[in-house]
This record gives C-alpha cells, sequence and structure tokens, in this order.
C-alpha cells in the first residue's frame, strides 16, 4: 500500500465513526427536554437538603454535648497529668545525630577550617 491508499483507508474509517456518531446521538430537543428537567427537579431539592443538614447538624451538636457531659472529670484531669509527663519526656530526648553538630570541639585555634594546621604550606 502507498501513502495515499492508507490516507484513503484512514479517511473512510474516520468517515464510518463519525456517521456512527451522528446515528446515535440524541435530537437537540431532547437534550434540551431532558437538562430543562433537571433544572426543575433541582430547584425543589434545596429545601429538602436544607431539612436533612439541620437535622444532622443537630444530632451531631447533641452527640458531642452528651460526650461531654458522660466525660468523667477525673479521666480529664488524668490526661492531663499524663500529657505533661510526655511533654517532659519528650523536652529530654536528643536525635543520635546530635553530637554531629557540636561546634565546640572543631580545632579553629589555627584561624583557618578544622584539619588545615596538618597541611604543610607549598
Amino acid at each position: 500500500m502507498t501513502d495515499r491508499d492508507l490516507d484513503r483507508d484512514l479517511m473512510s474509517r474516520f468517515d464510518a465513526l463519525r456517521s456512527a456518531d451522528l446515528t446515535d446521538a440524541p435530537a437537540f430537543e431532547e437534550t434540551w427536554r431532558r437538562a430543562q428537567s433537571a433544572v426543575k427537579l433541582e430547584t425543589r431539592r434545596p429545601t429538602e437538603r436544607a431539612a436533612a443538614v439541620v437535622a444532622l447538624a443537630a444530632g451531631l451538636a447533641a452527640s458531642v454535648a452528651a460526650v461531654g457531659l458522660l466525660v468523667p472529670r477525673t479521666e480529664r484531669a488524668r490526661s492531663i497529668e499524663e500529657s505533661i509527663a510526655k511533654a517532659e519526656e519528650i523536652s529530654s530526648w536528643s536525635a543520635p545525630t546530635d553530637p554531629f553538630l557540636d561546634l565546640a570541639s572543631l580545632d579553629t585555634s589555627s584561624g583557618g577550617a578544622p584539619g588545615a594546621a596538618s597541611r604543610s604550606p607549598r
């Protein structure tokens, strides 16, 4: 096959796909009618959605209040003491790489970079 034959074959295949798409596509009027009916349905829904959201928020608020009232005060005090103990433990922790940051151990008395005194001048 030559390049022109391949081009014609490709064009005929695209033409077949295009005509298949045109036959399968719904009419504009049908699409418009569906869109209009969907808009009408959505105009009724916000009140139902708002009622559901308000009911859900009220239920959530009531459950949070119930949990807040049912948790004993002693557990709250104990949890504060545990938190303080954990904070003290964390504050005393040091990273294993902290010795690498110890700059006092570097020999800078020669005025140059560390290890510069061991090099002989050229």
